[in-house]
């Protein structure tokens, strides 16, 4: 079996959506409170699922990248 790249742009949303879930999570809650919340700061929980979805995204962005179906695909 050889892996192949492809381009996929659901694979390259997944993995910069996943890349800034990891690096900064502090700076998507922000983005998600914007409107209803002035001062605050996200709890160690939030950040902690954030840093793990966010992983997940890269690594199925990353396997879209090379060449693994959509779920709707299968």
């Amino acid at each position: 079996m050889t892996l192949q790249f492809t381009f996929s742009l659901p694979g390259l949303v997944l993995f910069v959506v996943g890349a800034v879930m990891v690096i900064s999570p502090r700076l998507l809650w922000k983005l998600e409170t914007l409107l209803y919340m002035k001062k605050g700061e996200p709890s160690d929980g939030y950040i902690n699922i954030c840093r793990t979805g966010g992983f997940l995204f890269v690594i199925w962005g990353i396997a879209l990248f090379l060449g693994a179906p959509l779920p709707g695909q299968l």
